[in-house]
């Protein structure tokens, strides 16, 4: 098997591990009254190209993941048809390039010629790198309804640890991070700076 073909396997294996800064945003229905929410429960919800479908066993990491920080946030799971709300995640990757300019001391004949000059040449270096980008989403539904009423959207740039316990300690950050917008606070008048 080719190496390109390795690389989708373990995209989000090794998620956000060796991410030093994970981008959070959220969004909410605002009629949705939050303040009742006290039990959770997981869907399966299929996702077009979800990269989480195809691993598993990372899949049951992250929704562990979840498990433990709502249960330290006072939220009960309970089965499908007995939730407040209703969660589900899925997830994506994708390779992005960077490309970074430098100034770099002039060479050659312009090096030579700047040598004496009291302003020195420079040239500029172009360095191109490439790195995969991953995301978590955590989708909640309406218990009652169906209708989705929070989604919590994370993104980071995709490492990879041989040690799990340090693995482990990175996708709880990355997923506390997401859900410390959850439940959402509602700003009033006051609070909007207006």
């Amino acid at each position: 098997m080719s190496v390109s073909r390795w690389i989708p396997i373990f995209l989000l294996y090794f998620l956000l591990a060796g991410c030093s800064s994970v981008r959070v945003m959220s969004d909410f229905d605002p009629d949705f009254d939050f303040s009742r929410v006290r039990t959770y429960g997981w869907e399966q919800v299929r996702h077009r190209d979800d990269a989480l479908a195809r691993h598993p066993l990372l899949y049951k990491r992250i929704v562990r993941m979840v498990d433990g920080y709502l249960g330290q946030h006072g939220l009960r799971r309970v089965d499908t048809g007995q939730a407040d709300i209703l969660l589900s995640i899925h997830g994506a990757s994708r390779e992005k390039t960077r490309v970074t300019t430098r100034p770099v001391p002039a060479t050659g004949y312009y090096g030579r010629y700047y040598r004496y000059h009291p302003y020195p040449a420079y040239e500029h270096r172009v360095d191109v790198s490439t790195y995969t980008e991953g995301t978590l989403i955590i989708d909640g539904y309406d218990g009652s309804s169906g209708a989705m009423v929070w989604q919590g959207v994370g993104t980071g740039i995709l490492g990879q640890y041989r040690d799990q316990d340090r693995e482990d300690k990175m996708i709880f950050e990355y997923v506390s991070k997401i859900l410390e917008q959850f439940p959402p606070v509602r700003m009033t008048a006051g609070q909007s700076g207006q």
